[in-house]
């Protein structure tokens, strides 16, 4: 069996967006393919290889993308939503220093469980469509799979598993603020429901949860779902490996791990 239940095969076997990614990774370090071409494939229909190729490309040598850093940032900030999951992954990259993990250690790991995350996409489907439950309902059940993944695994791996988990819920705990709730009595309750068999989603204009599986208004299409996980860990992975500390990072960091996000943000 797989990290998640499925086969191995269907786990270790590259998927397209990774194949499309490693190619262009390489054209940026061979110099076929020039950071201001990736910059409009992030606005196209391969934006998650885009992103994932250029996070590859800033391991392998920063330079590479030095002179687009801050476009390439902006990019992918403007993604709904990535900027929670980024912002949480960051503050814990961080705390990681503390430990000795380097940043290029965290943002590694960071896109093996995103690679994770993304292969269950499926399961939170709304049914026979190409939506997926929406309002914070699927980055929750993700991050689950991920903790389950987590306990898989040691050391680093699983740390990284853990924090990338985290920043899959910091997006329900911005929907909680948004809609005026308390953002971590919304998690414990929606993890909850989840560990039960349920589901349910945050409805920001009428402030309230509501049964995910009958919110069909709140429900997104799967592949915003994959672009806004791929955009925020990107985002977070292309800022560390670049600026190297979150304190850095001016406007982009509002998270505080323990206040949450300021109101109106």
């Amino acid at each position: 069996m797989g990290l998640f239940g499925g086969s191995d095969k269907s786990v270790n076997k590259p998927t397209k967006s990774q194949k499309r990614a490693d190619k262009i990774a390489e054209e940026l370090q061979a110099g076929q393919l020039q950071p201001g071409d990736v910059k409009q494939r992030l606005r196209g229909p391969h934006r998650p290889a885009a992103a994932r190729g250029l996070v590859l490309a800033t391991l392998q040598n920063k330079a590479v993308i030095e002179s687009s850093v801050d476009t390439s940032i902006d990019e992918l900030a403007t993604r709904e939503l990535a900027r929670p999951i980024a912002d949480s992954l960051l503050v814990n990259a961080e705390r990681f220093r503390t430990l000795d993990f380097e940043y290029t250690t965290v943002v590694e790991e960071s896109l093996v469980a995103l690679e994770q995350a993304l292969r269950e996409i499926d399961s939170v489907r709304t049914g026979h469509t190409t939506e997926v439950l929406g309002g914070g309902s699927s980055e929750l059940a993700l991050a689950a799979e991920l903790r389950d993944y987590a306990d898989s695994v040691e050391g680093r791996q699983q740390l990284v598993a853990e924090a990338t988990a985290d920043a899959f819920e910091a997006v329900p705990q911005r929907l909680a603020l948004e809609a005026g709730l308390d953002p971590l009595e919304t998690l414990v309750e929606m993890r909850s429901e989840h560990a039960n068999g349920g589901a349910v989603s945050i409805h920001v204009e009428e402030k309230e949860l509501r049964n995910a599986k009958n919110a069909s208004e709140l429900a997104i299409e799967a592949e915003e779902l994959r672009k806004r996980l791929t955009d925020g860990v990107a985002l977070a992975g292309v800022v560390a490996l670049t600026r190297g500390t979150v304190t850095q990072l001016g406007v982009l960091t509002d998270y505080d791990p323990y206040d949450g996000w300021s109101a109106g943000i």
